[in-house]
């Protein structure tokens, strides 16, 4: 890669260094993201007192929940891989 004047002094190992540290960051704000919002959502179906417990349906919850989850970090690793 040829040098190109920028406006900061740095070499262009500096500047993939630089690039991988902020994509890093952003992979660990995510994922702190991806933790917080699993959580959130594995509680909810086992968090309702219906008076008979459906097993099935607790268990469709959390298959819904699961596939929704790995949609929503897929689609975060997506945007930062296009960064």
């Amino acid at each position: 890669m040829p040098d190109h004047p920028s406006e900061r002094d740095e070499t262009d190992a500096e500047r993939l260094d630089r690039n991988l540290i902020e994509l890093l960051q952003e992979v660990r704000v995510v994922q702190t993201g991806v933790q917080v919002l699993f959580a959130f959502l594995l509680t909810v179906p086992f968090s309702t007192s219906p008076p008979i417990r459906n097993v099935r349906l607790t268990g469709a919850s959390f298959a819904t929940t699961c596939v929704g989850l790995k949609k929503k970090t897929r689609l975060f690793l997506k945007a930062l891989a296009t960064r």
